[in-house]
């Protein structure tokens, strides 16, 4: 069951039971009791449906991928025409 239909359920649930508990104060204290109450009950309704509504959705961070090169520096010994080593090097190897 998604979250929008969880909330709208919750929500006709809500609105039922605030309807019929609303039912006896409207015999027992008249019409503009109803009335108020029934105000009431829909503000707070209102308000929580508002609250429900406005939280932000957090979930995981968008998996971003990429290619790193496959390349790093390397020593390497750096030699003359004649075979003899002259220095090292810092060189660029790349697969």
């Amino acid at each position: 069951m998604s979250v929008l239909k969880a909330a709208t359920a919750a929500l006709a649930a809500l609105t039922l039971a605030t309807t019929l508990a609303s039912a006896p104060a409207s015999a027992a204290n008249g019409r503009h009791a109803a009335f108020a109450a029934g105000a009431v009950g829909a503000l707070a309704i209102g308000a929580l449906a508002a609250g429900a509504m406005s939280q932000p959705a957090y979930g995981a961070p968008r998996a971003y991928y990429y290619d790193e090169p496959s390349c790093w520096f390397e020593r390497q010994p750096v030699y003359d025409a004649y075979g003899r080593f002259i220095r090292y090097e810092r060189v660029r190897v790349c697969n």
